[in-house]
C-alpha cells in the first residue's frame, strides 16, 4: 500500500529528529520511496514556539493503516515525543498519515485522508514535490501548494532548508 506521511519537529536537533524517524520507519518494514525537501515553517496554532522543520514522505507498506499508525506512535515515543503535549504545541516529532491509496478511515484515532492536510502549507508544499497529482479534498496538491505559497499565515513556509536525500 502506498501512503503519504507528514513529519514535523521543532524541539531539539530538528534535522536529527527527522533522520531518526525515517530510520525507525525503515527498521519497522516501511519502505521510503520518496522524500521531499526539508522546509522551515512557522508554527500552526500556537505562535509562541520555535519554527518547525517539515518533510513529507511517500512510503509503501504491507501494513493496514491501523498497524501503520501503531508503528508511527511507537516511533514518536522512541524519538522523544511526550504523550502529554499541548495541542499544536512544540514537539520533538509529529508524524501524520496524510493519505493511503485505496483506504478511507474515519475513526476517532485515525482519519484517512487527514481531514486538515489540504489546509496546511507545511503539508501541501513539501507533498507537492513528491506527489503533485495527488488529490486532497478533490484538489491537486500542486494547486493547493501554489495557493499556500502566496499566503502569509500560520504554518507558512519560511524557506526550503535543503534537499533531504541525506535523511535516508
Amino acid at each position: 500500500m502506498r501512503c503519504y506521511l507528514s513529519l514535523g519537529t521543532n524541539l531539539g536537533d530538528r534535522l536529527e529528529n527527522l533522520r531518526k524517524a525515517c530510520h525507525l520507519l525503515k527498521q519497522n518494514g516501511v519502505r521510503i520511496e520518496k522524500v521531499s525537501s526539508v522546509y522551515e515553517t512557522s508554527p500552526w496554532g500556537i505562535k509562541e514556539q520555535p519554527d518547525f522543520y517539515n518533510i513529507c514522505l511517500e512510503i509503501s507498506t504491507d501494513n493496514p493503516p491501523e498497524k501503520l499508525l501503531e508503528i508511527i506512535r511507537n516511533i514518536e515515543v522512541i524519538v522523544g515525543r511526550r504523550s502529554q503535549f499541548e495541542r499544536y504545541g512544540p514537539r520533538v516529532i509529529d508524524i501524520d498519515i496524510v493519505f493511503c491509496e485505496g483506504n478511507k478511515v474515519d475513526k476517532k484515532e485515525l482519519q484517512i485522508p487527514h481531514p486538515k492536510a489540504h489546509e496546511r502549507p507545511f503539508v501541501t508544499i513539501p507533498l507537492s514535490e513528491i506527489a503533485p497529482e495527488l488529490k486532497l479534498r478533490g484538489k491537486k496538491v500542486s494547486l493547493l501548494a501554489v495557493k499556500h505559497r502566496k499566503l502569509k499565515r500560520e504554518g507558512a513556509v519560511l524557506k526550503k532548508v535543503f534537499l533531504s536525500k541525506s535523511l535516508l
